[in-house]
């Protein structure tokens, strides 16, 4: 493993994330902040990477970033972290189940206001050495860190994989699954469409550089399907140029 640790002076919305498939097409306990922080992390890796690096973070700028604006956001920003921590997820290839977790550590320098993280070694094969001809996908942080939820967030990175191809057809409880919408919430189809699924259109039409058409596959009247084709937001093609977007707190 590298030891060397990596200063990174700031956190740039035109940093490119680059995820396999296999892992964005795994279901994901996270919260919005905590997902935050798995892309500003994986802004960071280069291509030419072949390791992880610990990465020094100044908390004040981590805060801002991932949506933290209370008083003690150094606080939040720890609870936050060991959160994420604590958490795992679990990938099938194959025959086998791994189940791994998110990051190998975390480590606070005291008085000084910065925290290093790293990626969890068993991630390597879904987040370093990703070249063209890999089941991948690649968008500019921007797209993500403005977004207001969770919902709009895991969305935005499924669907980015079908961006001027082919439909992607999701049965509903998979698509359940898929976003980690809890289980007794929005059981109705018409409230899981209303409060999530539109509510998620409006989020990426105004922030991202994708939107979607949604189709719905019915049987016997219910709803057991949708399935989105997911094409380029002109509206939001912007120049490199662009600072980092205010991001919310929920």
């Amino acid at each position: 493993m590298n030891e060397q640790l990596s200063l990174l002076p700031t956190i740039s919305s035109e940093e490119t994330v680059n995820q396999a498939n296999k892992l964005i097409e795994t279901p994901q306990d996270l919260t919005m902040q905590e997902k935050r922080i798995i892309w500003v992390l994986a802004s960071f890796i280069d291509e030419k990477d072949t390791n992880f690096r610990r990465q020094k973070i100044k908390i004040e700028e981590f805060a801002k970033v991932i949506g933290i604006t209370s008083k003690n956001f150094y606080n939040v920003v720890e609870d936050t972290i060991e959160g994420l921590v604590g958490k795992t997820v679990t990938i099938n290839e194959g025959d086998r189940r791994i189940v791994l977790s998110w990051l190998s550590s975390a480590v606070y320098h005291k008085g000084k206001g910065i925290v290093e993280l790293e990626f969890s070694e068993m991630l390597r094969p879904y987040l370093l050495q990703l070249n063209q001809h890999m089941l991948r996908t690649s968008f500019k942080l921007r797209n993500v860190l403005a977004l207001k939820s969770r919902y709009s967030g895991r969305m935005y990175e499924l669907l980015k994989q079908y961006e001027n191809k082919e439909s992607r057809y999701y049965p509903i409880d998979e698509f359940r699954e898929l976003l980690n919408v809890p289980e007794g919430t929005h059981q109705l189809y018409s409230k899981l469409k209303e409060k999530v699924i539109l509510r998620a259109k409006k989020d990426l039409d105004a922030k991202t550089d994708i939107t979607f058409e949604l189709k719905e596959y019915k049987e016997s009247r219910k709803v057991v399907g949708v399935s989105f084709v997911v094409s380029t937001n002109l509206s939001n093609i912007v120049s490199s140029a662009q600072q980092l977007p205010h991001v919310h707190s929920k």
